[in-house]
């Protein structure tokens, strides 16, 4: 990868936070028209709720993105504050109230999957002119947690911009040593 220019040159890391109720990317479904005897492909309504959720990232991301897509490799972070299901809180005569029952978890386990949470985030940044390509993330954390209260529902999100891939590639297999030495090829 080539030397950025100065007056384009990203910080090394950003992070900014999206306000809003995190949703999945839907996949593309494809199946088998008879009458054009052709596979087909359909994606996502314009009227689907990801394209707010969209929305919302991009809004926040627009006044910290770097004056050019990045063409370098990009670690991405992501942390996602869900909200938390009404069976979460103590109710008293049939009224929920805002004080959590004993044992609510605080890890989001189910849907939506985190890849596709991941998915909705980086076809935005790329769309949005973070990056190139979002073939340019190698690597980054996934969270999925229930929103601690007081905090509102989301996504903070942290771009790392890197430079010299053969550093972070060896300290990325460095933190896989040991899992590393019992692969034979």
């Amino acid at each position: 990868m080539g030397k950025r220019r100065r007056n384009t040159e990203p910080p090394d890391r950003v992070s900014f936070f999206v306000r809003g109720v995190p949703k999945a990317q839907p996949r593309g479904r494809t199946f088998f028209h008879p009458k054009l005897n052709r596979p087909v492909t359909v994606s996502a309504p314009k009227s689907h709720s990801v394209n707010a959720w969209r929305d919302a990232i991009a809004m926040a991301a627009h006044a910290r993105r770097p004056a050019e897509p990045w063409a370098g490799p990009v670690r991405l972070d992501l942390l996602f504050l869900m909200p938390r299901p009404k069976n979460h809180f103590r109710t008293k005569n049939r009224v929920t109230s805002t004080e959590l029952k004993q044992g609510a978890p605080s890890l989001h386990l189910t849907s939506p999957d985190r890849d596709n949470l991941d998915k909705a985030v980086m076809d935005e940044l790329k769309t949005g002119g973070w990056f190139s390509d979002d073939s340019l993330v190698f690597w980054g954390l996934i969270g999925k947690v229930y929103h601690p209260q007081g905090t509102p529902t989301g996504c903070l999100i942290r771009v790392t911009f890197m430079e010299d891939d053969a550093k972070v590639s060896a300290g990325l297999l460095s933190q896989f040593a040991d899992d590393l030495r019992g692969v034979r090829s």
